[in-house]
């Protein structure tokens, strides 16, 4: 890939049918070494396809610290309004699904923990549906303050309602939730 790039670049951004570019694909698969090339050669890490997924929120759905952090370096706009087709941003989708150095990264180049899916879902509600100790304690860290506790998803239910139902119900998890979210309130 390196030397046909040296000889042009022109295609760089091209999109396929479905509007994914090369770098789309590249950090889907997680493949560090062609993120980086891509980027190295002038790739826009901020094209989103049709469905709405920028190569940031494919490589969280790759689980791929190293590609995200390449990405951000390169202007990955992690506080865009970018959301896939379910109204995700690459934190819900890192928060949901556990991955805790992506969740970690993102945090710390300042995702916006306040977005909210088309289901009117949180960042609250999927750590109370699916959120293990560590995930809590990463969202406890960051002191999240301006989160609203009181929010209610699609179902009418807050996130401390999605704890309530979650089962199981880890004990050690649904009190670190809880102070988490009394940290909120605080």
């Amino acid at each position: 890939m390196r030397a046909e790039l040296e000889l042009s670049t022109s295609a760089i951004n091209q999109k396929d049918s479905k509007g994914r570019t090369p770098l789309a694909w590249a950090s889907a698969r997680g493949d560090e070494q062609s993120v980086r090339t891509l980027l190295e050669f002038g790739a826009d890490p901020n094209i989103s396809c049709a469905t709405g997924n920028s190569p940031l929120l494919r490589s969280v759905r790759a689980r791929s610290p190293e590609c995200i952090g390449l990405l951000l370096q390169h202007g990955a706009n992690v506080r865009s309004k970018i959301r896939d087709k379910d109204g995700w941003t690459a934190l819900l989708r890192a928060a949901n699904s556990n991955s805790h150095s992506v969740l970690k990264l993102l945090l710390e180049h300042n995702a916006d923990h306040r977005a909210i899916t088309f289901r009117n879902e949180t960042i609250l509600h999927f750590v109370a549906s699916k959120g293990d100790n560590k995930t809590l304690a990463i969202l406890s860290e960051f002191a999240l303050k301006d989160l609203d506790i009181n929010a209610k998803d699609h179902k009418d239910q807050t996130a401390a309602d999605v704890m309530a139902l979650r089962s199981p119900q880890p004990s050690q998890i649904a009190a670190s939730f809880r102070s988490l979210l009394e940290s909120l309130i605080h």
